[in-house]
């Protein structure tokens, strides 16, 4: 039977020896999704508040707001 790592395209045995490096990418790769996903719901807030600011508008009959 052929050995998992000859499949491999990077050798990880890197991995094993440090473990500090191990943890602080670690931490760094849970802060960018964490960034990630609050720069998503801040986008998906805004594009939101936008609509509904329209919908009032339309409501009270403001000028620019049929635009």
């Amino acid at each position: 039977m052929i050995p998992l790592r000859h499949y491999l395209l990077f050798d990880f045995s890197f991995f094993n020896k440090n473990l500090t490096l191990n943890i602080l990418l670690l931490v760094l790769f849970v802060i960018l999704i964490l960034l990630t996903s609050y720069l998503a719901l801040n986008e998906a807030a805004y594009l939101n508040s936008n609509s509904l600011r329209l919908k009032i508008f339309l409501e009270e009959k403001k000028k620019g707001a049929k635009k």
